[in-house]
């Protein structure tokens, strides 16, 4: 399945199938990956069994920043630094370590919809 950025649809060399692969920048699958990663870790009375998921959730979307432009890259060393100490700690991160990269996330994904409308308005 594309991601809604529409820019890993078409089939390119090795990425035959068309779809995202964990190593394209995408911030519309980083959101995805690091909202899984909170879900996770919230849900009540799982939290410890979740610790595995959590952590490859928040891998996942350090992976699609870590090929962007230096903001992305930068978000995922934030992502990164989270994902160790969920590993090293076993326990799961709360709300107050989510919101700020979700927010980060997010309007990473608003100022590039806004450059891309006001690319197609020229």
């Amino acid at each position: 399945m594309g991601c809604p950025c529409k820019k890993h649809n078409e089939p390119i060399g090795l990425h035959a199938h068309g779809g995202t692969w964990p190593t394209d920048f995408c911030l519309y699958c980083a959101e995805k990956h690091l909202s899984y990663a909170a879900c996770f870790a919230r849900e009540h009375g799982h939290e410890k069994d979740n610790i595995g998921f959590v952590s490859g959730e928040l891998g996942g979307a350090e992976l699609h920043l870590a090929a962007g432009p230096e903001e992305a890259k930068k978000l995922a060393e934030r992502i990164r630094e989270l994902r160790h100490a969920v590993q090293t700690s076993r326990t799961a991160p709360l709300d107050q370590d989510f919101v700020p990269l979700l927010r980060e996330v997010a309007a990473l994904i608003d100022a590039d919809i806004a450059a891309n409308q006001s690319k197609s308005n020229a």
